[in-house]
This record gives structure tokens, sequence and C-alpha cells, in this order.
């Protein structure tokens, strides 16, 4: 982007790409005007988290708001509420 002399753009990515182009809206969100990902992985590390607060979870339909999905059991229990909801099936 610099030798381009873009000032932001819009990124995509496939699979691996779009864990770079993830990792690169992630750095630098200033120059990231959009982010297309397809198929790829999440960014993670194993720093401690900056806030200690859990993140709200909207209840759909309600307007009120939780801090942990229903019935979600750890990482896995979690997993298996976010696939029910998103699931076809």
């Amino acid at each position: 982007m610099d030798a381009l002399g873009l000032p932001c753009a819009v990124l995509a990515g496939y699979d691996w790409g779009g864990h770079a182009a993830n990792i690169v809206a992630a750095l630098w969100p200033e120059r990231c005007a959009g982010l297309v990902s397809v198929k790829n992985y999440l960014i993670r590390t194993s720093a401690p988290p900056l806030d200690t607060h859990p993140t709200p979870i909207l209840k759909p339909g309600s307007g009120t708001a939780t801090t942990s999905p229903p019935n979600a059991d750890g990482a896995a229990g979690i997993a298996e509420v976010i696939r029910r909801r998103n699931s076809p099936d």
C-alpha cells in the first residue's frame, strides 16, 4: 500500500490470505477501509485480555444482554451454541 501510495484499502482474502487480511486489519485499522475474509482462521493470542469484564451478548429479540451464551459450558459449549444458531440444519 505504501509503494502504491494508498492511504487505506479494502482488504480481501481466502483461507490463509483471509487470515493475513485479518491480521493487517487488526494491526492497522486506520489503513483498512473494509475487510472481506472467507474461510479463514481466527486471530488468537496467548496474552491475557486487556479488559477483565465479559462482553455482553444481546439476547435475540429481547433488547437485553447477558454475559454468556445460554447452555454454554466452556469453549466447546460456546462453539455448539454458535453452530446451533447459525447452521442451516
